[in-house]
């Protein structure tokens, strides 16, 4: 998660402003500060002492059925 959120104070604020964006699918909140992307990335979700991340695993479902499959890859041959 890239973009920093100074309102949330908590993992939950930072849930639920991910929640209230409808382009954010990842959020993470680390060392008091969240962290929210509209991109999601590889891994899985973490809780450890030092983070907390999650996804909304709902719009990243949505965005892989609106993307499709990737056409076959064209090399020139």
């Amino acid at each position: 998660a890239t973009e920093e959120q100074p309102f949330a104070q908590t993992v939950e604020d930072c849930r639920l402003l991910c929640e209230t964006h409808k382009s954010c699918v990842q959020y993470a909140f680390r060392e008091d500060k969240c962290f929210t992307s509209p991109n999601p990335r590889l891994g899985h979700a973490v809780s450890s002492g030092d983070v907390t991340s999650g996804w909304i695993t709902s719009r990243i479902r949505g965005m892989v059925e609106k993307s499709g499959l990737c056409p076959k890859p064209d090399f020139g041959d």
